[in-house]
């Protein structure tokens, strides 16, 4: 899988990363929009869970305050959650 002009700009909008540098997000495409070559010279495509894995880690410091951020729930939705476990119990 390679990453796409379309699919940054969908991932971004997901984890409500609302602007990043330009010559950031052209280092995103040149780097996991290509196939890569390992070690030894083998090529092969990135997964999708290596692109958004990259990703959530490259772009940490582009969301907002805690809880807004990729693989984060927010405060309202943590508290649902927290409800909902608490009506199970």
């Amino acid at each position: 899988m390679l990453l796409t002009r379309r699919m940054l700009n969908q991932i971004l909008r997901g984890w409500r990363i609302w602007h990043i540098p330009a010559e950031l997000k052209k280092e995103l495409l040149e780097e996991f929009g290509n196939p890569c070559i390992d070690d030894e010279g083998h090529l092969h495509d990135y997964t999708e869970q290596d692109i958004c894995e990259h990703l959530r880690k490259i772009l940490l410091p582009y969301t907002g305050p805690k809880g807004s951020g990729p693989g984060q729930l927010s405060q309202a939705a943590q508290a649902d959650s927290e409800r909902e476990l608490d009506a199970v119990k």
